[in-house]
């Protein structure tokens, strides 16, 4: 290997016998490296290399004194292997010394190979670019790590690592992802006699500028954290009568994730984080603060009622009762907004209307009418009136007319006819309730004057007839 086994001492008496007798030019050790070795370190057998490498790193100081630019050109060099075989620059790697740095980062690709790890061979390293301290950038790195082993099918070590991400921006709120706190005390610098000298001198602008460029990098860390795929997700609702996305993946990037407190209101659009985040900063940072997007919370509401027309099970009533309100108050809060389209023309023609014991189309509830209707048309549950805005741009009407009467009329007369046949012989009976139910709509029909196609009446023997073709005994 270059310089293996020679002091700079030795070096300096072999070199000068070549110098003297064969007149070639004298090159220090530091000239050899940079003029003959570093441009071959991807041809050197990989001992070779390795031992003549480990040999600068180790003289580092007195090469540094041959020549200034040694450390330097030392730094920009990619000579290091990882335990994957991969040669990167000293600040392409984190010091396995760090234990914070271990447990975010793979091992196969973002530390020194175990050839480098002694702590002399590490303070040199160190001296040339290796990295130990946890950044902005290392948070970024560990992102594409998780994201990289759940590709490769390594989903318990990309789940775990995820986990430790979180954890550590949890811990690293202040630096990183919390808002400027500056601002909120430049009032009280200005008009303090050192601030007013400060402004005087330019010192405050430029501390403006220095914090701006601040919160710029931290939007910039933010915004490429939300789009890697770093968080553990759930793989299977964790309640019954849950919407639910059907994607393999452990993991999904921040932004197509929410808290399994908003499980309810996204589910079958968005992943469920499958951790404990507390810190608020981080909520904030990461977009699960907020409401969801509003042509998520319509998706949904939409699978929500293609799944509920009727519902059965007492635990998913108690959900869907506590959840359906927040949907609707937050649909509610962008009423005048454009985005409110959007959420119409999702939710046109679906049952997304919540009745207390499943959902309905809008067009067969109202805010008033009888309880007899059910469970062909239904009336908005008190504690849902509140949301009269939303359900009338819904298609919700204020009350039922003939129409709807003659219409439920015409239903089930459809559903008491046989198939094929129009004669009334063909025909069975009404059962008990849809008899009363005729009765109370032909009744309410008498004292409307329905103009609205033919008008089915119960005869002798109940069964559902066009009043045309009965006569009055």
């Amino acid at each position: 290997g270059v310089g293996q086994g020679l002091s700079s001492g030795e070096y300096a008496q072999a070199a000068e016998v070549f110098v003297k007798h064969l007149q070639l030019p004298m090159l220090s050790r530091a000239q050899v490296y940079k003029q003959h070795v570093f441009g071959r370190i991807a041809e050197l057998a990989p001992d070779i290399r390795d031992a003549g490498m480990k040999e600068a790193l180790r003289d580092l100081s007195s090469l540094a004194d041959e020549d200034r630019t040694f450390p330097e050109a030392l730094s920009k060099l990619a000579f290091v292997p990882t335990p994957s075989g991969e040669l990167k620059m000293p600040s392409q790697l984190y010091d396995p010394r760090v234990q914070e740095l271990v447990a975010l980062l793979d091992m196969s690709t973002c530390f020194p190979s175990e050839a480098y790890t002694s702590p002399e061979v590490l303070s040199a390293l160190q001296n040339v670019g290796l990295r130990s301290h946890v950044s902005s950038d290392v948070y970024l790195e560990s992102a594409h790590t998780v994201e990289k082993l759940a590709k490769n099918g390594q989903n318990e070590v990309a789940v775990e690592k995820g986990r430790m991400l979180l954890r550590a921006l949890e811990l690293d709120t202040t630096k990183l992802l919390m808002a400027d706190t500056h601002k909120s005390n430049k009032n009280s610098r200005g008009s303090s006699i050192f601030g007013l000298m400060g402004n005087m001198l330019g010192l405050e602008e430029a501390a403006e500028q220095t914090r701006s460029r601040e919160n710029e990098q931290r939007q910039r860390l933010l915004t490429q954290l939300s789009s890697i795929a770093w968080c553990p997700v759930m793989s299977s609702p964790p309640h019954e009568g849950l919407p639910w996305v059907e994607d393999p993946s452990v993991v999904a990037p921040p932004r197509a994730v929410r808290l399994l407190s908003d499980v309810w209101l996204v589910s079958g659009c968005m992943r469920i984080l499958d951790a404990h985040c507390q810190s608020l900063a981080v909520m904030e940072a990461l977009g699960w603060s907020g409401p969801p997007p509003a042509p998520v919370l319509a998706g949904q509401l939409l699978q929500l009622g293609q799944m509920h027309k009727n519902v059965d099970s007492k635990e998913v009533a108690q959900q869907l009762s506590s959840s359906v309100p927040r949907i609707y108050n937050m649909l509610s809060d962008i009423l005048q907004e454009e985005q409110f389209e959007a959420v119409c023309s999702i939710l046109s023609g679906g049952a997304c209307i919540w009745v207390g014991s499943g959902f309905a189309d809008p067009t067969s509830v109202a805010f008033q009418g009888s309880n007899v209707l059910s469970p062909y048309l239904h009336v908005v549950p008190a504690d849902l009136v509140c949301f009269r805005a939303l359900l009338v741009q819904l298609g919700v009407q204020e009350a039922f007319g003939a129409k709807d009467y003659v219409d439920l009329l015409a239903k089930l007369y459809k559903e008491t006819s046989i198939t094929g046949s129009s004669s009334s012989a063909s025909a069975r009976s009404l059962d008990p309730n849809q008899l009363a139910l005729a009765l109370w709509l032909v009744q309410q029909l008498a004292d409307m004057s329905p103009s609205h196609g033919p008008i089915y009446v119960p005869d002798t023997a109940d069964i559902l007839v066009p009043a045309g073709e009965l006569v009055y005994d």
